[in-house]
């Protein structure tokens, strides 16, 4: 489960939960277009679709599309909130989906995004040398038949830096272009580009100086961070930036800045939510107007080591390390009411207990793993040779937003797997 923290900070920055910032400092003018840009066609459905840790979230119209062991492998699964129902995503018939004819089957662990009536499989890249192992992009239908490969990435040549936005079949992101010289020195330039799955051609919409992350994504425009070390700050120094890249005229405006041991926050659409450990409270900052409000105080952190699980709903999830009493610590705050309550809801796996981290809103509902089984499925390899394994089962519920904060089962909808 999502569960990160200290230890995988630079992890969590790179992949672009943003935290840090105190008091952040508001930007001014924009700047200058760096080297060519064009111009972003989008159609007003322009959204950012990568989590806290820069991956798809698996949501759709259709439902949630998620990838999980079973019998041996890792397949894909489609759980339908309607029914509340999950099956694995084949629709080969009478198949047993334990060997690699199902079409379920992937090869690695992948992340499934919504085009145009159509999903998108993105596989990042593996541990091999080989082509299998290169990131690339998958089409497929939404009952998982007729996948195919759209697009593949180049190693070192053409590396996606991690945080998508889609508008229908386009993705836009930032790419990077690296090298290695002849005495080992590795380099690489970054492009602002957007990339139309349905040709594989990409567009250049900026050129950057600077190595920059897709933090989110407006109507008309992309949010972007830049993370630095500077010489006055060394030991958790970063330095935060802020930009904004219009679709229709690409350059750069800057919105604020801060350093990484001052502050935490995080960004939700246009808005900033950062914790000030000096005032002790929750703020959110409109990264356009610059207007902000204190959201809730009291929370009794008084350090910038905080991490946000994602805003669900209204609610927004800010935990801190207890450093004296070694334990992780979470508020659930209610950003409509300023309310804060602990949160404590937790699910079995193994011999533990796991932090239950939302996956995402929906309808009023919060859709959340809630417990992990293990159960022994027999298998059988490409000699015929049969064995058993342990795998675990992921149990998925929904549950009615303001109940699931304050810890309340007695409206719990569990999904129903089907084999």
């Amino acid at each position: 489960m999502k569960r990160a923290f200290f230890t995988l900070i630079v992890v969590t920055l790179i992949a672009l939960s943003l935290f840090a910032g105190c008091a952040p400092q508001s930007g001014s003018s924009p700047s200058s277009p760096q080297g060519n840009s064009g111009q972003a066609a989008t159609t007003g459905r322009l959204r950012h679709i990568t989590d806290s840790y820069g991956f798809p979230s698996g949501e759709t119209s259709k439902g949630f599309y998620t990838v999980n062991p079973h019998a041996g492998g890792t397949f894909l699964y489609y759980i339908d909130f309607e029914t509340r129902q999950q099956t694995i995503l084949c629709s080969k018939p009478e198949c047993t989906h334990s060997d690699d004819t199902c079409p379920a089957l992937v090869s690695r662990s992948a992340y499934v995004f919504e085009g145009t009536q159509c999903l998108y499989l993105w596989f990042s890249e593996g541990a091999g040398d080989d082509k299998e192992s290169l990131a690339r992009i998958e089409r497929m239908d939404y009952d998982g038949s007729n996948r195919e490969t759209v697009y593949t990435f180049n190693k070192l040549s053409d590396i996606l830096n991690s945080g998508i936005a889609i508008d229908g079949d386009l993705l836009y992101a930032v790419f990077g272009y690296g090298s290695i010289d002849a005495e080992g020195n590795y380099s690489a330039v970054y492009k602002l580009e957007s990339l139309d799955l349905t040709t594989g051609k990409k567009t250049v919409l900026l050129d950057l100086d600077m190595q920059l992350y897709m933090l989110g994504a407006t109507e008309n425009g992309f949010i972007l961070k830049e993370f630095s070390v500077t010489e006055e700050y060394t030991s958790r120094g970063e330095k935060h930036s802020l930009y904004f890249c219009d679709c229709a005229t690409p350059g750069l405006q800057k919105l604020c800045e801060w350093y990484q041991y001052e502050n935490s926050g995080i960004v939700i659409g246009d808005q900033l939510f950062f914790y000030d450990p000096v005032e002790d409270t929750l703020e959110q900052r409109d990264l356009f107007s610059q207007e902000s409000k204190v959201v809730c105080s009291d929370l009794g952190f008084k350090d910038a080591r905080s991490y946000c699980y994602g805003k669900f709903g209204d609610y927004l999830l800010l935990s801190h390390e207890n450093l004296t009493l070694q334990k992780e610590e979470i508020w659930a705050i209610n950003c409509a009411t300023g309310e804060k309550t602990e949160y404590n809801r937790q699910y079995p796996r193994s011999d533990t207990f796991q932090t239950c981290t939302p996956i995402l809103e929906r309808d009023g509902k919060i859709f959340s793993i809630t417990s992990v089984t293990k159960e022994n499925q027999i298998i059988k390899d490409k000699d015929g040779n049969v064995s058993n394994i342990g795998v675990d089962i992921f149990h998925y519920s929904l549950i009615p937003t303001d109940d699931f904060f304050h810890g309340i089962d007695t409206q719990k909808e569990d999904i129903t797997i089907l084999q």
